[in-house]
């Protein structure tokens, strides 16, 4: 939440993606991605001062976007960072804590007085551990509290030069600190795990000088506190009756029940204006919610931040729509495979638990799908994902099932590609990729080629639309298998292909995205020789996913770890296709096949976007 700006909230999911609502969390927008190279978000502050300013906090580092999360750019951290604390009477005065960086010990708290462009570190306190909370006293920027891993609560009155333990607390795995903001020595630690006998609520109201459990205590387990602007003190806690929600307007003295909730909340925070509205995340659904009236009701936005990553969009014939493979990644990680035949208006579940992947069979209505990450499981469908068998894979031995693909001529028709984790006698890292063919729907199958790969870096199994018994496999290179030449065999592209494309009309005719910057080349020869075709695309384009247009195949779309590139001669030119899809990496594509100029990007932060071009 924005401090001081009523209505305005931002929402990040694990994977970088940033939203923004200015309507109290009833309507959200897609602002931008946070650079790759955080890697994984751990926390999203909004600057005291100014709502345009953002500070996102990473496993690799802390980012700063001065314009609502629409850009960012790298701070000099130099440490893994979970959370960031502004000062609310100093903005520019800035606390990072956190950990190590690429593994390497690292201050846990650093400092900066210029808005992040330099830092200040102690290097004294590496020995007390990581810390992972930061709260700065509202009134006085030198005053600060930090949790620490399995070390309790510290303080420092002097801007960093010295800390002293405030609270020991042996066993804490997470926790939060609030500090009211009309009291400021009034100070609330929840932390926990906590030793036996210890409440996990924790009151000071001599600013850490002395303390003392809140009370009782609030019922059950407390999983998130926030202070509202007028000093009332919300609590969600839960137990064996599940989780309410109580509220204190004596500082956590005494305590009311105010609901029981239907989610566990986290990260609760109530507005700058209208009293009595607080905002929170679902712990175990991981959707947006928000109360106007104290927390009695909750309720999610319409169209809330989701925070999907996106395996695949894959297109199906007329009547069956849009597939969906995806992981919630906004509070948790679930994964799920959908359908919708209405643009997303509705949305269909086929299957959850497993990150499947894909494949429509010629027949409608048949689906093959394998698990990429249990080398076991090939599913079948033969009602369009109402229900599910097994399917028989090979017993060679082999390893995972790495892709399965369908010939879109010809029912029943299917390959298979496995991977071993080495070779026979190879270098390290060789991989030993098997390639199976079925005509039975997968009921049986023959070896149709093996191959060892120094590089076994898979990532696409493409067949021939016009001639099914021609396969190319995207690995460490691009091989080719044919019917006159089952073995596989190298083609003359350079480095990992990361997606491949073929002309429906022109089988000869090769797309292929390759994982180099700025990296795409055109065959028209069945890849005998390749040419670059990346006129108009930037200079450091890192390309994700591509496809063609099955109706118009001279034009294809290209997703990128920045957006979305579409060219209508054929790949001769390339332009930016990003409305309403700011800067979002987008890792798998797919054309209607019945809905003309219609195109669905999946992307690996914000879930699915549709574009229906004039």
């Amino acid at each position: 939440m924005a401090p001081g700006a009523s209505g305005t909230l931002y929402a990040a999911s694990q994977a970088g993606a940033v939203y923004r609502s200015f309507d109290f969390g009833a309507t959200w927008s897609v602002r931008g991605n946070v650079p790759g190279g955080l890697v994984q978000m751990n926390s999203l502050t909004v600057d005291p001062g100014n709502r345009n300013t953002l500070y996102a906090a990473g496993s690799e580092g802390l980012c700063k976007s001065r314009d609502g999360g629409a850009s960012w750019r790298f701070l000099p951290s130099g440490f893994a960072v979970y959370t960031v604390a502004a000062a609310p009477s100093a903005p520019q005065s800035l606390y990072a804590v956190g950990g190590n960086f690429n593994n390497q010990p690292g201050p846990p708290v650093q400092r900066s007085d210029d808005g992040g462009a330099t830092w200040r570190r102690w290097g004294g306190m590496s020995s007390i551990g990581y810390a992972f909370a930061v709260a700065v006293d509202p009134v006085d920027p030198r005053t600060a509290y930090a949790l620490f891993f399995k070390n309790g609560l510290w303080r420092t009155s002097d801007g960093g030069d010295h800390w002293t333990r405030q609270l020991a607390l042996s066993q804490v795995f997470f926790g939060k600190i609030v500090i009211d903001p009309r009291q400021p020595k009034t100070v609330l630690v929840t932390a926990g795990p906590v030793d036996t006998g210890t409440a996990n609520l924790w009151r000071s109201t001599d600013a850490g000088v002395t303390w003392a459990p809140a009370s009782a205590g609030p019922p059950g387990s407390v999983g998130d506190l926030a202070f509202g602007p007028s000093g009332t003190l919300y609590v969600e806690t839960s137990g064996a009756t599940g989780s309410q929600l109580l509220v204190s307007s004596n500082q956590g003295a005494s305590w009311q029940r105010t609901a029981e909730l239907r989610w566990r909340l986290t990260a609760l925070a109530a507005d700058a204006g209208p009293a009595g509205r607080l905002y929170a995340r679902s712990l175990d659904q991981g959707i947006a919610l928000a109360s106007a009236d104290a927390g009695s009701t909750w309720l999610p936005p319409a169209h809330g931040p989701t925070g999907e990553f996106v395996r695949q969009v894959l297109a199906g014939p007329a009547g069956t729509g849009l597939y969906v493979s995806q992981i919630t990644l906004l509070g948790h990680s679930g994964a799920a495979l959908l359908q919708t035949v209405d643009d997303g208006a509705n949305w269909t579940l086929l299957s959850s638990g497993d990150e499947l992947r894909l494949t429509l069979d010629a027949q409608p209505g048949v689906l093959y799908a394998i698990d990429v990450d249990n080398d076991a499981t090939a599913i079948v469908s033969d009602d369009n994902g109402v229900n599910w068998r097994g399917m028989t894979v090979p017993e060679d031995g082999a390893g995972n099932n790495v892709a399965l693909a369908a010939d879109p001529g010809a029912a029943g028709r299917i390959d298979l590609l496995r991977l071993s984790a080495a070779c026979a006698g190879g270098p390290p890292g060789c991989g030993h990729f098997s390639l199976y063919h079925s005509d039975s729907g997968g009921a049986d199958w023959r070896l149709v080629s093996t191959l060892d790969d120094g590089s076994p870096l898979f990532s696409s199994l493409t067949i021939d639309p016009l001639r099914g018994q021609t396969v190319y496999l995207g690995a460490g290179s691009l091989f080719e298998s044919t019917a006159a030449r089952p073995a596989l065999t190298p083609l003359s592209l350079p480095g990992q292909v990361i997606d491949l494309a073929i002309d429906p009309a022109l089988p000869r005719t090769l797309y292929a995205a390759v994982a180099l910057p700025r990296a795409v080349f055109k065959s028209v020869d069945g890849g005998a020789t390749w040419a670059a075709a990346v006129a108009g695309l930037p200079l450091h384009t890192q390309a994700l996913a591509l496809a063609i247009d099955p109706v118009r195949p001279a034009t294809l779309y290209l997703g990128t770890s920045s957006g979305v590139f579409v060219t209508d001669d054929g790949a001769a030119s390339w332009q930016p296709l990003d409305a309403g899809l700011p800067g979002l990496p987008v890792a798998s594509l797919a054309v209607s096949p019945t809905l003309p100029r219609t195109v669905w990007a999946g992307t690996t932060s914000a879930g699915v976007f549709s574009l229906t071009r004039p």
